[in-house]
């Protein structure tokens, strides 16, 4: 799932304001679709639930500017659970000429803590939790020499910080680059307590090796300001408007900057 390395982190890398007033909806729907435009191109991910509500089918494509043709392969992860469970117990991912059936490991509090690639690419993905936050250490094919470490730093429900280091053939992983978060009162669209609290870590390395686009899977409010850094970079920041419906839920927001963004929520 190494396809975009860093380039999706810097996609991601927009801050969002707007009015004061801060109503949150009574209730968090499911979210049917995220729409994330930049560069002349669409990302588009898509949800798919049982009648239980559970998650079944998380999928991504990536489309040209006028959204009629694919630029690259569709993405998807297929759940599977046990009957009356509320976890999956394995997925199967399917994405670039590659089909990948993946075990998954649960601890007592239900938290993901291993994800298995059983074929292909031999992939394998561990998690662990702490007071202040969310560790992922992807493990490309295995190797522990060629390795991607995800650490999310975590405030009353919302990142603080994300910073993603690689080992590059190295003993010692090496900082690539950081993401400081500010948040709004809005809720974040993309987060549902039960699946935010099982697989949300997994959402996230899904989309973040994926195609980028719209990655906040932990955190219960949307983001106001982001600041991205790098060792060598200047600091880069991003405004943006969020837009709500009736019932408080965001349906878009407009991102500014030197990369010009516009994000679309639909809920079923």
């Amino acid at each position: 799932m190494k396809y975009l390395v860093f380039f999706s982190f810097i996609i991601f890398c927009t801050s969002c304001k707007k009015d004061s007033n801060s109503a949150r909806p009574a209730s968090q729907p499911y979210l049917s679709t995220i729409k994330y435009y930049y560069d002349r191109s669409l990302i588009a991910d898509s949800f798919l639930y049982d009648t239980d509500m559970r998650l079944i089918s998380y999928a991504q494509h990536k489309w040209d500017s006028n959204g009629l043709s694919v630029v690259q392969a569709r993405l998807e992860a297929s759940f599977q659970y046990n009957l009356n469970e509320m976890i999956p117990q394995s997925y199967v991912f399917t994405g670039l000429s590659q089909v990948e059936n993946h075990s998954l490991t649960f601890d007592s509090q239900n938290r993901i803590v291993k994800d298995t690639s059983l074929n292909g690419t031999h992939n394998v993905v561990y998690y662990s939790y702490s007071n202040t936050g969310i560790s992922s250490t992807f493990l490309f094919g295995g190797n522990f020499s060629d390795r991607q470490v995800d650490s999310i730093f975590v405030s009353n429900g919302n990142i603080l910080e994300r910073r993603v280091y690689y080992s590059n053939g190295n003993p010692t992983a090496v900082l690539s680059g950081s993401l400081q978060c500010e948040y709004t009162s809005f809720s974040n669209p993309a987060y549902q307590p039960a699946i935010t609290s099982t697989i949300g870590p997994l959402l996230h390395i899904l989309t973040y090796d994926g195609y980028g686009g719209f990655h906040d899977f932990t955190s219960k409010d949307l983001f106001r300001k982001l600041i991205f850094r790098t060792d060598t970079d200047p600091a880069i920041e991003r405004t943006c408007s969020w837009n709500r419906n009736n019932n408080g839920n965001v349906i878009n927001g407009t991102i500014s900057g030197a990369l010009q963004s516009y994000v679309e929520f639909s809920y079923y």
